[in-house]
C-alpha cells in the first residue's frame, strides 16, 4: 500500500476527526434525547460509535494502513483514551481552577489535543513495520 503525503494524512486525520466528532455528538444526543438514556452513558455510547468510525476511517483514509492489526487497534485505543483524558484534564484547568466559562475552555483543548492525537497516531499507533519503511 502506498504511503499518504504528510499533507494527505493533516487533511484526512482533520476530516475524520470532524466526522467522528459529529458522530460522537449525534448519537450521544439521539440515545440521550429519544431513548431517555442518561446522559454519561449516553456520551459513553457516542463516544464509542465515533471512535469505531475513527479507527477505521484514520487506518485507511489517513494513513493508508490495514484495520485488521489489532496490536494497531490497541495502539489507536490506548491513544484515543489518553487524548479523551488530555481534554478533560485542559477543560478541568481551565473551568475550575482558572474560571473560565466553558466554552472558552475548549478553545485550548480543541487546539492540542487534535495536534497532540495527530502526531502520536502517526508516530506511535499507524505506525509502519520496519519491513515496510520507505527506502533510504
Amino acid at each position: 500500500m502506498n504511503r499518504p503525503s504528510l499533507k494527505r494524512e493533516v487533511v484526512g486525520f482533520l476530516v475524520i476527526g470532524v466526522i467522528a466528532t459529529i458522530i460522537h455528538a449525534g448519537v450521544g444526543m439521539a440515545v440521550n434525547g429519544w431513548l431517555k438514556v442518561p446522559a454519561l452513558t449516553a456520551n459513553v455510547i457516542g463516544y464509542t460509535s465515533a471512535f469505531t468510525f475513527s479507527y477505521f476511517g484514520n487506518s485507511k483514509a489517513t494513513f493508508g494502513r490495514s484495520a485488521r492489526d489489532w496490536s494497531q487497534f490497541a495502539r489507536f485505543m490506548t491513544v484515543s483514551l489518553a487524548m479523551f483524558g488530555l481534554n478533560e484534564s485542559i477543560v478541568y484547568v481551565f473551568t475550575v481552577l482558572a474560571h473560565w466559562p466553558y466554552r472558552f475552555a475548549l478553545i485550548p483543548a480543541l487546539t492540542v489535543v487534535p495536534v497532540v492525537s495527530f502526531v502520536v497516531s502517526k508516530l506511535w499507533a499507524f505506525q509502519r513495520p520496519f519491513s515496510e519503511a520507505d527506502p533510504a
